[in-house]
């Protein structure tokens, strides 16, 4: 079952995707990922390219909260 906040994330990550913008992404088990998500493979699971792990499959469910990457570009 999808919870509201699961979808409030997937929304913003439909539009950070959108709209190309690189992204800070905090994940429920206390780590985050910075870079951008480059495509949308189903439902709630995305391609991402982290600055530092490279290419990276980004489930929907294991973020706690994703904002616009706020620090130097890449």
């Amino acid at each position: 079952m999808i919870t509201d906040n699961e979808l409030r994330i997937r929304g913003k990550i439909l539009y950070f995707y959108e709209e190309q913008l690189r992204v800070h992404v905090k994940r429920v088990d206390k780590t985050f990922w910075n870079g951008k998500i480059v495509a949308v493979n189903k439902e709630g699971v995305y391609t991402f390219i982290d600055d530092k792990l490279g290419e990276c499959l980004l489930f929907a469910s294991d973020v706690y909260e994703i904002e616009e990457f706020k620090g130097a570009e890449k």
